[in-house]
């Protein structure tokens, strides 16, 4: 009956994992909001999805953007994850627990916590990556509107941004 009882619990553990996903997900791929309000509505998705849910804090920086749930603050037992571009450190997700818990895989958390950290990073930094691409293509467009009839005027004016970016 403790097996049952122990395998319910494990998959409850990762019902939660994946619903974590789905919301952070969705924060990522709704309509074009500006970045602030995606990195919140990230961090109110990660804390349902731990272990302990009700001493959970997220914490998500993005160059100089950053957003956390309410109650962040850093204490000992914080899960770090970098967010990557192109194999550069752009920012960083944090997810904490306010008081302690019992021993698990890694302090009070999960090895599978840890992956997700991990996975939520990794998709925040595509959305980085999305978002850049998406500004520096309004870019061009925007330049080559303002060609206008003086068009070798123009093209130098986008040689020379796509250079300065």
């Amino acid at each position: 009956m403790s097996e049952v009882h122990d395998l319910l619990g494990a998959l409850r553990e990762r019902a939660k994992e994946l619903n974590c996903l789905y919301e952070v997900e969705k924060a990522l791929t709704g309509p074009g909001r500006p970045l602030a309000e995606t990195l919140a509505a990230v961090a109110q998705a990660i804390p349902p999805g731990w272990q302990h849910p009700e001493v959970c804090e997220a914490f998500v920086r993005i160059e100089d953007e950053e957003s956390a749930t309410p109650g962040w603050r850093e204490t000992p037992w914080t899960l770090r994850a970098p967010i990557t571009l192109q194999e550069e450190a752009v920012g960083e997700l944090r997810v904490c627990y306010l008081e302690t818990r019992p021993a698990e895989d890694e302090g009070p958390f999960l090895k599978e916590e840890s992956r997700l950290i991990r996975t939520i990073a990794d998709r925040i930094g595509h959305y980085v990556n999305h978002h850049r691409m998406r500004r520096h293509i309004e870019a061009v467009e925007a330049a080559k509107r303002d060609l206008g009839d003086d068009e070798a005027d123009g093209d130098w004016r986008v040689v020379h941004d796509l250079l300065r970016r």
